[in-house]
């Protein structure tokens, strides 16, 4: 095996670094790269638990990093940082985590409740700042902060390039005339 490894990496070698050179303009606006994309220095040092409408209470309580499927938390006061890797465009970038708050579990009722508003939600609503990060050679490494973790499921990281403008999604004229015939805008 290590034979056929060395022989496809000096045949494809020069072509895949060309591809990853050339795969990307440089961004316009800021864009996010969700946590599947991600590479792990330290993967040992995360549970994977897969949340959905069976998962336990107590599958959820250990400390330390863990991988719901959709993205990461940390729980426990020891948690490290988590060493994170991925592929950008080359650029500097204002790094945001993207994520959805996790309140405190219930004591005793609406633990089902609490897990589908803590962990099934794909879209994040908070955006903690990690700081200004440079990608020059088109990979972009971090340290995810455990205190970014805990409290926060952590789905994607937004990134923002120097000079680029917050993109957000208008209003069209017919929309808003719907949305005012049905009372929601003035």
């Amino acid at each position: 095996m290590g034979r056929l490894r060395r022989l496809l990496h000096e045949r494809l070698a020069e072509r895949e670094r060309a591809f990853r050179v050339d795969r990307y303009d440089a961004p316009a606006r800021r864009f996010i790269v969700r946590a599947d994309f991600w590479r792990t220095t330290d993967a040992a040092s995360v549970r994977c638990v897969r949340v959905d409408e069976s998962t336990d209470r107590s599958a959820l309580g250990a400390d330390g990093w863990m991988w719901s499927g959709r993205g990461v938390t940390a729980r426990g006061a020891e948690s490290q940082p988590l060493s994170v890797r991925l592929e950008v465009p080359a650029g500097v970038y204002a790094v945001d985590a993207a994520a959805t708050p996790i309140p405190a579990p219930p004591w005793l009722f609406g633990f089902a409740r609490w897990r589908r508003k803590a962990f099934l939600p794909d879209v994040p609503s908070e955006f903690p700042p990690l700081g200004t990060l440079d990608a020059s050679r088109g990979e972009l490494a971090l340290e995810l902060p455990a205190a970014v973790g805990r409290g926060h499921h952590v789905l994607a990281l937004r990134l923002t390039p120097p000079g680029a403008t917050p993109s957000v999604p208008g209003v069209d004229e017919g929309q808003r005339d719907r949305l005012k015939a049905l009372g929601y805008v003035q």
